[in-house]
């Protein structure tokens, strides 16, 4: 069996996930607060936040905050959850973002799973959306026990590029969210992306025979998101693209891409990693042989989703657990 790893230095309405298809049985529960308002109220996309089983929340009140009488336990750190969706579709309701979302809570994470503006000229508003769901945790760290300095990104496909944008991008005044959070950062202290696209300038289409990219470029959606074609915006698209971006101070990044990715060419992530390598930014690079576009986290399919070599859930948590251990100065 291969695996390729490289590791270089440098309203509310609240429940509880039990054995479902995004939760297997023997499974603790793990308690989720639904549809939470973290934009301003003039939009309506919104979050769900999930909560570890030994995380105590009111289910009854819907507040995610525990009964006066129940012991507080020790703040934890989160992760923002991205959906994929090409920025034009795409659900924090879908099966396989639950299940990641739940796995994430599994492992003692407190996640937030966002949705974010989709659609024509959505760029950047998508990523000021996924810069708040960061500042919206930092806000309400103390209510939902969060540990502000230990926050993380996990995004897949669209996603992943949007994830990394927000880890690379914090506190740069263009691409920073006026409201309703200011004051507050959006840095992230680690970056998980999973097939995701980190140059649509070179971004190339799979030759489906092969598995390999081709000499046509291609993306659909990239000039439906930025509203124009790149011969009549170059600057624009190259600010879209994550690459152009990092820096030494970027924060760590877990590379996870399919050998066989027929949507995004695996040769997204090795760009990716090539650059992260001469800034000397520490980061993962997983390529899985054989594997395609959309998979999750454990070996066994999802729900159609890609059959998977090895199970990624030690290495997703090893790596969030390394970086996440010590608070990081947001």
């Amino acid at each position: 069996m291969l695996f390729f790893a490289v590791t270089c230095a440098a309203g509310e309405r609240a429940g509880a996930v039990a054995a479902t298809a995004a939760s297997p049985a023997a499974i603790p529960q793990v308690r989720v607060v639904r549809d939470v308002a973290y934009l301003d109220h003039d939009r309506t996309e919104k979050l769900d936040l999930y909560f570890p089983p030994d995380l105590l929340i009111a289910t009854t009140s819907g507040t995610g905050e525990a009964p006066a009488s129940t012991p507080v336990p020790p703040p934890r750190a989160a992760v923002v959850y991205l959906h994929g969706g090409g920025w034009v579709s795409g659900d924090k309701g879908q099966a396989r973002d639950i299940n990641m979302s739940v796995q994430l809570a599994q492992a003692g994470y407190v996640c937030a799973n966002a949705n974010y503006r989709l659609g024509p000229n959505s760029w950047p508003t998508n990523l000021l959306d996924c810069k708040n769901a960061v500042r919206f945790l930092r806000a309400n760290a103390a209510k939902h026990r969060i540990d502000p300095k230990r926050i993380a990104v996990v995004g897949t496909s669209a996603g992943a590029h949007l994830a990394l944008l927000l880890g690379f991008t914090a506190d740069q005044p263009d691409f920073e969210p006026v409201a309703p959070y200011p004051g507050i950062s959006s840095r992230v202290s680690a970056i998980v992306e999973l097939y995701g696209v980190t140059n649509p300038l070179t971004r190339r289409a799979v030759d489906k025979a092969t598995g390999e990219a081709t000499a046509e470029w291609a993306d659909a959606n990239t000039p439906v998101v930025l509203g124009a074609m790149r011969q009549e915006d170059p600057a624009r698209w190259a600010r879209f693209a994550p690459v152009n971006h990092a820096a030494a101070h970027s924060p760590p990044v877990l590379i996870i891409h399919g050998l066989a990715d027929p949507v995004v060419s695996y040769l997204q992530a090795v760009e990716l990693a090539k650059i992260l390598g001469e800034k000397g930014v520490e980061h993962e690079l997983v390529l899985l042989p054989g594997v395609v576009h959309q998979f999750d986290l454990q070996t066994t399919p999802h729900l159609g989703g890609a059959a998977l070599p090895r199970d990624l859930r030690p290495v997703v948590y090893n790596f969030l657990t390394r970086h996440l251990r010590e608070p990081r100065n947001p």
